[in-house]
């Protein structure tokens, strides 16, 4: 399954895990929300939550921990805030390095990974293994992405997948 990171509450992690495994239930990817494109506090608070939620990935045996990079598009996104973005994914994965982990950027309108070409760009600078795709395909199909095309650039770095449709 799939748990979003505002589905945890005050839940001790010790009874998630334990209710996961009476029901035979693996974690593919927890969902919480980041900010590298925002102001300064935003950035901080994204690396604690990278922190946070590696800490629970770990422990749930989820091998994926979705990113976002803010809420501005690739297009609109200043030269400061892909350094800034680029800065922050570099500094989670290297959280990361030692573990099964991986950050998985998820294709998503509004963000640095609204298309194929700025998705590869954050990939191709950043250079961690462990940042990887969350490939939502509707995303791409509302950004005018041809769905085939995307999958045949995209599919080497996918980590999980996001199928829906409209």
């Amino acid at each position: 399954i799939e748990i979003w990171g505002n589905h945890f509450g005050d839940i001790p992690l010790a009874d998630i895990k334990d209710t996961l495994e009476a029901s035979n239930l693996g974690v593919a990817m927890i969902s919480p929300y980041m900010d590298f494109t925002g102001d300064t506090a935003n950035w901080r608070q994204s690396l604690a939550t990278a922190e946070n939620f590696l800490e629970k990935a770990v422990t749930l045996g989820s091998s994926n921990i979705r990113v976002f990079t803010g809420v501005v598009g690739s297009v609109d996104a200043s030269a400061e805030q892909w350094r800034s973005a680029i800065k922050g994914l570099k500094n989670i994965c290297a959280l990361a390095a030692k573990t099964n982990v991986n950050f998985a950027l998820e294709t998503h309108p509004k963000t640095l990974v609204d298309t194929v070409e700025s998705t590869l760009r954050l990939l191709s600078e950043v250079e961690a293994n462990n940042l990887t795709i969350n490939l939502d395909i509707y995303h791409m199909w509302e950004a005018r992405q041809d769905p085939l095309w995307v999958l045949d650039k995209l599919a080497p770095f996918i980590s999980h997948v996001h199928a829906k449709n409209a």
